[in-house]
């Protein structure tokens, strides 16, 4: 499954050394723990860093089920 980091619409382009972003491992991190879940090969999320404090998230492609789990986890992680 592919996540796209994009500030104002446009796709950034990130190095290994980029920690500005690290929200983008963070969203990883969770999709591999969630992404057998998902069956559609071209299932992808696209984190819009625009205000990287309230990063907003577009699920496309996905199922019902996983997109719950995503949120589900997603909520759990801003109460810890």
């Amino acid at each position: 499954m592919e996540v796209i980091g994009t500030v104002k619409g446009e796709p950034i382009q990130r190095d290994s050394c980029d920690l500005e972003y690290i929200q983008l491992d963070i969203i990883e991190d969770l999709i591999r723990s969630i992404e057998q879940e998902e069956t559609h090969p071209a299932a992808r999320i696209e984190v819009d860093l625009t205000n990287p404090d309230d990063p907003s998230y577009h699920l496309s492609g996905c199922n019902r089920a996983f997109e719950e789990r995503f949120y589900q986890l997603l909520r759990e992680r801003q109460t810890v």
